[in-house]
């Protein structure tokens, strides 16, 4: 079974990690999406919030801008995540080839970039719901 740990984070969390001001810190509690296939973290007020299940590997930037995937294949190592964000337009990133194949289907937004973390090996297309015939991807996962 594949395993995938799905984060929404926005910039201001390293805002928060060195910032100079008072904050309260909680945890939100995972939400799951999928039985065990990803758990979805959502940070609305990230300067007030820590997210847990982050990824414990390196992470990848991969940005929606115009009507493409920008890079559209990456190849990363189990542990390591994908950082999905938005330069322009209006995007998802939605695992599958074509149709949802239910692993993670997030709306990507400049606040909240879309994080995941890829915790198996194996290949893992990608695509915008939006724009779906001539807007995709592929994340390779090595062991």
């Amino acid at each position: 079974m594949r395993r995938f740990t799905l984060l929404l984070l926005a910039a201001a969390v390293a805002a928060a990690c060195g910032g100079g001001g008072e904050s309260t810190t909680t945890t939100a509690a995972p939400t799951s999406t999928s039985a065990a296939a990803i758990t979805t973290t959502t940070s609305p007020e990230p300067e007030e919030t820590t997210t847990t299940g982050a990824p414990t590997g390196d992470i990848v930037d991969v940005f929606a801008e115009d009507f493409a995937f920008n890079p559209s294949a990456v190849t990363i190592s189990v542990g390591d995540a994908v950082r999905w964000n938005l330069t322009s337009g209006s995007h998802t990133t939605t695992s599958g080839s074509g149709s949802p194949d239910g692993n993670w289907d997030e709306v990507i937004s400049q606040e909240a970039p879309v994080v995941v973390t890829f915790e198996e090996a194996g290949e893992f297309p990608f695509y915008c719901r939006f724009h779906g015939d001539f807007m995709s991807g592929r994340v390779v996962v090595e062991p």
